[in-house]
């Protein structure tokens, strides 16, 4: 994944280093910075991280194509390591698309049951540092709504457009996509274990 909070703090640390000239000063804090927010999740520290400095909410913004490393490596980690069954019973609902949209932050976090039509999944390599060689990349539609997912283990073969899938998920946030035509989709993005044909 590609890290925005490093991406756009780079960009203002070259900013503010044209005027001050200190550029490798700040470079090297952006660094300790990154290395801090690392290791500053324990390997006993919750799927979803909802308080402190590293509440994975101060750190995503919806409407962009970015999810921190440290936030995603964390969760795929971690699903990496449970069951389906377990997170299946984390996921107390079904997925709600408008609600999701209306007020994202109030879903943030939570095990939902999605339910959609496949409509694309490849696999992916993933970053060393999850502990993941490669997770699933897909898109499925809800009632012809685009949503985004990747798997930590690979599906059974699924037809394309046809096959109804169920996956019980963690909603991260709203990703924008540009495709290759220019059309930007929004669409929300879930980290979940593993999908299945539903019958």
């Amino acid at each position: 994944m590609v890290t925005g909070m490093r991406a756009i703090r780079f960009m203002l640390l070259l900013l503010a280093s044209c005027s001050t000239g200190d550029l490798h000063g700040d470079m090297a804090e952006l660094r300790a910075d990154i290395e801090r927010m690392e290791r500053d999740l324990p390997p006993e520290a919750p799927l979803w991280i909802a308080d402190g400095d590293n509440a994975f909410a101060k750190h995503l913004d919806d409407f962009t194509s970015r999810v921190p490393d440290f936030i995603y490596n964390h969760i795929i980690s971690k699903l990496s390591k449970g069951t389906d069954a377990e997170f299946s019973a984390l996921a107390k609902s079904d997925f709600d698309y408008a609600a999701c949209l209306k007020e994202p932050d109030l879903q943030r976090g939570t095990f939902v049951h999605v339910r959609a039509i496949i409509g694309a999944i490849k696999s992916q390599p993933c970053d060393p540092a999850s502990g993941v060689r490669e997770v699933h990349a897909g898109l499925a539609w809800d009632n012809h709504r685009p949503v985004f997912f990747h798997l930590v283990d690979k599906p059974e073969v699924l037809t394309l457009h046809q096959d109804l899938i169920e996956f019980s998920g963690v909603f991260v946030k709203i990703l924008r996509y540009n495709t290759k035509d220019g059309t930007v989709i929004d669409a929300p993005f879930f980290l979940a274990k593993c999908a299945h044909k539903y019958y």
